[in-house]
């Protein structure tokens, strides 16, 4: 970067006067300390170093001052916070300290201060500064700053240096799996944890053991981090620190703090299923793709920019290519890159730029030119609003790109299409718009897309837009999908999945020479899934035309091979595979006839070797696996018929391929090839054939050939799972057979999501120290497949859960585990349920339909309160609302029923019910809904307590807050402010006409944001007034106690005074009577409207994306067009006008239980319609809003006796109100 950055400013260096050159590297440092365990950074750094001697040099003549500058210290950078974690900064000093350094350097005479290698602080105390006290970040540890590498002969006796202490960080990281201190882990002499265990050995007993029998191993990360082990197998049971006394049937591992929370109770299923999901993934293991020359995004005139000024059209390129782009001359395969939800044009890069070192290095003829939309990094895929604009601009930049082509001889007539996350739905909906035959775009790839349905659905434009996407594509068109797996917590691996012709869907842990998780951005440059991707775009050009194949077949093939099932041999030549090979039977033939043995070539060989495998029609010599390691010859695998006599053996001179079955396997170590073959199948079809041989050609590398020669009913064993809530292993297989290599398991009863198992494979006996075994989970109705190496060092289970619920076409196919076994080793197989994988499940696939589920018990609350208003003539308490209404048992038959009823032909011209598209997905199950609806009214619970404590804790906050925001908004003073507050509490339809005026004018989502935080600062009003109105009632009824009590003297006074004072008790009691009715009216406000709020703030909730919308694309236009949130924005704000003026709940109102059943049936409404929908929760709440509250304006009196009219009270609510004014 030195050399290119100098070169490009020396002719401007040149005319300058005062000229300097400064790199940052340190010293040239040669003692062999500072090259242990880091030699390619240390050789990084000092190439930086050694070229500022060189160009000291050079440039001298000139008068450049070339010289280089060190921190003394660590210095507190983003990048030392994302290596070492937010705590380093104890340890570092400011970056000040260098840019203070520098500006002394750059004032130096550059003729006579060059080819130094500076350090900041022996600069500074240079001009004079002593107190480096001020630079760091911690003054009060200025004594134990980290010491920066290379500038000591030895490592500093006080501490580590910085490179060793993130040497050291990142060991711990490895093998703890959390981000700690720079101290080891100690756990305290007697913390939480072991009270625990103590209270958990106080309650042993045989009874106990008998019932359990099982091992539990727990490791503990975080403050009390530690081993922990309980035994309720062996004996009266045990527990205890440190490792178990026996194997473990099951191995736990967990944050202390959520150790103890789970034992304490505090932490509930639910929340426990949330914990394991966000925690269940894999380590991240993918490479970082580099690019070789600064990257250069070249903006490309596009005539549609004048319509759509906020995007933007862009050509990626790299160092001396920069120059032909700017001159817009492009003579390559053009790809055109489409962002998703919140993604920039950027992250073309990788793809790009391993694209372009692609070309380079194989001397292809042809090669990739890569153009990106810059989409305004806008959250298409949480407002489907966008979706519509960001088609009409990328179709647009089609063509706009292909016109570039055209002075070419031959310009490309088709274009490539990668689009990531929402952009690959974009790309497919724009393909379905072209005519079937259309060759415009050969291919699409698509790397964590939603092609079934976007995750959140929060409005109708995204369905309409989904809707728009035809279920079969062009049949020109090859679509391939590519998804991250469990560690894509954005987009399940499900709604990635394409059921068309030429479409190819796989998980990333699939992928041959990948077989790795990705996150949702990591996909876009996980080394080794792009360099897979970017194989096979340039197996799929046509050479002649040196474009994009036309064949769709072809290319389907190609993906396939790349993707699917990698044989090791080159794309291009599988054809050739079909016909008998020519070649040389010349070398050593060896014949074994033993059924399991190994081949160990530890030197290699110097001639061809031919290892032959005899077919013999026995039930024994059924089926054959041979597994070569570290074998580098392409063609290794043939069969043929031995009938030459060649010495003391007969071998063969026709040969016929078997390569092309095998396929690359996954391996902790050493490259792996794999050919599992049914002999006894090829000698039914060809009977000369006598043998399988392995060819092996000279090689110093060492290799191993395992073979295996078995029956296949006797290697297959069908599995009946345990049950799911079962903590017991269960054993499949005691011990495997010696030296076998191959071994299945086949899993009929796995077929839903929601199942989750562990299974173990431990070794029993070993020859050999070093081993390895791989478990594959194969999915046969889906390229979902995962694995698991078993190795000395790494011994955890596999987790066998699916990706995607088991079709009903694919009923007759069993899901199966495949072990390849280390022959060395004879292994025990066992396998138990997994409860927190269950939970993990769960909460990856269901937790989007608990927003409608939380709706519904709210509303279930409300029809609760109105029922009581109706009978008691009261308000129910919140709580009491939720746990008298929203019983499971009330809606959730009638929901079911319906959902099957209008799932029917017969009401096809209604709107499917959303169980029946999760029936469709696989993803229902029968106690699905009875479950989602406990959590919600858990769920909602919390919210009502969280909601409480608000109420008093963030009253004055909120107040402060609104007060600030207005003296912003309206330049106001701040007691101005607090005036106009006041006013508005007392006149709310002043604000409840601003938001009408909001959702007209800007986005209806921002007057429910808006109202939010005023119907906030009511129920604070409301809150307060209840809560001193009580103290003001029981300290009356107090007073009325004391007053009551009269002296013994006072009982003979006059009759006329008996009867003045049995008047004023009269009296008081009559006021008390008024103070009851006023804290009876305060308290049926209070909970009204507290239910009331929580609807508002779930509208608010579903309509955010389209506020964030407004906000993110203000400078282009005030007003959202369209606007998702407009109606909801627009009703609930024309209803706050009554709401928040007229004093309710009116308690003489009729009808309030035939209301209550109205929203009970919008509840029952929103089940049905609104899991996966979201978007229709806006018709559902905002209907019961208007309904609520037409009935409290407009409904008619009932019928008021005698007594209900003597009790008849003026607005007591207003008189409270003004005395605590």
């Amino acid at each position: 970067m030195i050399n290119s950055g100098s070169k490009e400013c020396f002719p401007y260096l040149q005319k300058s006067s005062h000229a300097h050159i400064l790199n940052l590297s340190p010293p040239l440092n040669m003692v062999s300390h500072w090259f242990k365990d880091h030699v390619a950074y240390t050789m990084a750094k000092y190439g930086m170093s050694m070229c500022v001697l060189g160009m000291a040099e050079e440039f001298k003549t000139y008068n450049i001052g070339v010289n280089a500058l060190w921190p003394r210290t660590a210095i507190y950078t983003a990048a030392i916070e994302m290596l070492m974690g937010n705590k380093s900064a104890k340890y570092s000093r400011k970056p000040e300290i260098t840019a203070d350094a520098a500006y002394a350097i750059l004032t130096e005479d550059p003729k006579t201060t060059t080819g130094n290698f500076f350090v900041d602080e022996e600069v500074l105390r240079r001009h004079g500064v002593t107190d480096f006290d001020q630079y760091a970040i911690d003054p009060s540890n200025k004594d134990n700053l980290l010491p920066d590498s290379f500038l000591d002969a030895n490592p500093p006796a006080s501490g580590p240096t910085l490179i060793h202490a993130f040497k050291e960080k990142v060991q711990k990281i490895s093998s703890s799996n959390a981000i700690t201190d720079f101290s080891d882990f100690q756990a305290p002499a007697d913390g939480k944890i072991p009270q625990v265990f103590r209270a958990v050995e106080a309650n042993l007993s045989a009874e106990t053991v008998q019932k359990t029998q099982a091992v539990f191993q727990f490791v503990v990360t975080g403050n009390e981090a530690g081993k922990w082990f309980v035994d309720l197998k062996n004996g009266k049971g045990s527990c205890g620190p440190g490792e178990a006394p026996s194997s473990p049937d099951a191995t736990i591992t967990t944050d202390s703090k959520n150790f103890f929370d789970m034992f304490s109770g505090k932490l509930n299923t639910p929340v426990l299923g949330l914990l394991t999901f966000i925690s269940d993934h894999e380590e991240n293991k993918c490479d970082m793709t580099f690019m070789f020359e600064y990257p250069q995004f070249v903006k490309i005139f596009n005539e549609i920019d004048e319509k759509y000024p906020k995007y933007g059209l862009y050509a990626y390129s790299e160092g001396r290519l920069t120059e032909k782009a700017r001159n817009m001359y492009f003579d390559g395969i053009p790809v055109l890159f489409i962002p998703g939800n919140a993604g920039s044009y950027r992250q073309v890069r990788s793809l790009a730029s391993v694209a372009l070192r692609k070309a380079y290095n194989s001397r292809t003829p042809f090669h990739f030119d890569y153009f990106s939309i810059d989409l305004n990094d806008e959250l298409s895929g949480l407002n489907g609003a966008l979706l519509s604009e960001q088609l009409l601009y990328v179709n647009s930049s089609i063509y706009r790109v292909l016109e570039l082509y055209k002075s070419l001889k031959n310009p490309p007539k088709s274009i490539i299409l990668f689009g990531h996350s929402m952009g690959g739905v974009i790309a497919r909906r724009l393909i379905a718009s072209l005519p079937e035959d259309s060759g415009l775009v050969p291919v699409v790839l698509t790397l964590a897309s939603p092609h079934k349905r976007p995750p959140l659905m929060l409005d109708s434009f995204s369905r309409d837009f989904y809707d728009g996407v035809e279920k079969s594509a062009t049949l020109n068109t090859t679509i391939i999908s590519i998804s991250g797996g469990y560690s894509d917590f954005l987009v399940p691996s499900f709604l990635t999945s394409l059921q068309d012709r030429h479409s190819l869907h796989v998980l990333t842990t699939h992928i041959p020479r990948s077989w790795l998780v990705a996150d949702h951005l990591c996909i876009l440059w996980c080394k080794q899934t792009i360099l897979t991707i970017n194989r096979a775009l340039f197996d799929s050009v046509d050479p002649k035309t040196r474009q994009i194949s036309t064949d769709p077949e072809h290319r389907r093939s190609v993906f396939h091979h790349h993707l699917v099932h990698h044989s090791g041999i080159n794309s291009h030549l599988r054809n050739n595979y079909d016909v008998r090979p020519n070649i040389h039977n010349h070398g050593e033939w060896v014949e074994n006839l033993g059924r399991q043995y190994s081949i160990h070539l530890v030197r290699g060989v110097k001639t061809a070797h031919f290892y032959m495998v005899r077919l013999v029609n026995q039930p024994q010599h059924e089926a054959l696996t041979v597994v070569a390691i570290n074998l580098e010859t392409v063609d290794w695998a043939y069969v043929c018929g031995a009938h030459i006599p060649r010495g003391n053996h007969r071998v063969c001179e026709e040969f016929t391929h078997l390569t092309h079955l095998s396929e690359i396997t996954p391996s902790a170590k050493y490259k792996r090839r794999k050919l599992t073959i049914n002999m006894h199948q090829l000698m039914k079809n060809n009977p000369e054939f006598t043998h399988v041989v392995l060819r092996v050609l000279p090689t110093n590398e060492p290799v191993v050939l395992n073979v295996d020669v078995y029956n296949v009913e006797e290697r297959k064993l069908a599995v009946n799972l345990p049950h799911m809530l079962s903590f017991k292993r269960q054993i499949l297989v005691r011990d495997t057979p010696e030296k076998a290599v191959h071994f299945e398991l086949a899993l009929p009863q796995l077929q839903h999501v929601i199942q989750s198992y562990q299974l173990f494979v431990d070794p029993v006996q070993c020859s050999n120290e070093m081993r390895h075994a791989t478990a594959s989970l194969i999915v046969p109705w889906g390229h979902q497949n995962q694995h698991r190496h078993f190795v000395d060092s790494d011994n955890k289970p596999l987790h066998v859960r699916l990706y995607d619920s088991r079709p009903r076409w694919a009923s007759n196919q069993s899901a199966l585990i495949r072990l390849t076994l280390d022959p060395n080793c004879r292994y025990k197989i066992s396998i138990r349920s997994s409860i927190p994988g269950m939970l993990g499940q769960m909460a990856r696939f269901y937790t989007p339909l608990l927003v409608t589920n939380v709706a519904a018990v709210v509303l279930m609350a409300l029809n609760s309160q109105l029922r009581s208003i109706s009978k008691e003539r009261s308000c129910s308490l919140f709580f009491t609302a939720v746990q008298e209404g929203a019983k499971p048992y009330y809606i959730l038959t009638g929901v079911k029923l319906i959902s099957r009823f209008l799932s029917a032909k017969q009401f096809g011209f209604l709107p499917a019910p959303d169980w029946s598209v999760m029936s469709q997905e696989g993803t229902d199950f029968f106690l699905l809904p009875l479950l989602l609806y406990v959590c919600s009214v858990g769920i909602v619970w919390l919210l009502g307590v969280v909601l409480c404590g608000s109420l008093v804790v963030f009253e004055t906050t909120v107040h402060k807050f609104a007060l600030k925001f207005l003296a912003k908004t309206v330049s106001f003073t701040v007691s101005w402010s607090d005036h106009v507050v006041s006013a508005l509490h007392k006149l709310p339809f002043v604000v409840a006409g601003a938001l009408v005026g909001l959702s007209v004018t800007t986005t209806g989502s921002l007057a429910l944001c808006v109202g939010t935080v005023f119907y906030f600062m009511r129920l604070t009003q409301l809150s307060q007034d209840y809560i001193e109105g009580l103290v003001w009632c029981y300290v009356k009824k107090i007073g009325s106690k004391f007053k009551r009590t009269r002296p013994k003297k006072e009982e003979s006074e006059p009759s006329t005074s008996q009867n003045e004072d049995a008047k004023d008790v009269d009296k008081r009691d009559s006021s008390n009577n008024n103070n009851n009715d006023s804290e009876t009216s305060i308290h049926d406000a209070m909970f009204f409207h507290a239910t009331l709020f929580m609807l508002w703030c779930l509208v608010t909730v579903i309509n955010v994306p389209s506020v964030l919308t407004w906000a993110h694309n203000f400078k282009y236009s005030t007003s959202l067009q369209p606007d998702p949130s407009f109606i909801p924005g627009l009703i609930l704000s024309a209803c706050a006008l009554p709401l928040w003026q007229l004093e309710l709940p009116k308690i003489e109102r009729r009808w309030y239980t035939e209301i209550g059943q109205l929203i009970s049936i919008l509840a029952v409404v929103s089940l049905i319609y609104a899991p996966i929908s979201i978007f229709r929760l806006n018709y559902t709440l905002t209907s019961a809003f208007v309904v609520v509250v037409l009935h409290q304006i407009a409904g008619p009196n009932r019928d008021l006796t005698r007594s209900d009219r003597q009790s008849e009270r003026p607005n007591w609510f207003e008189t409270i109100k003004a005395k605590l004014e």
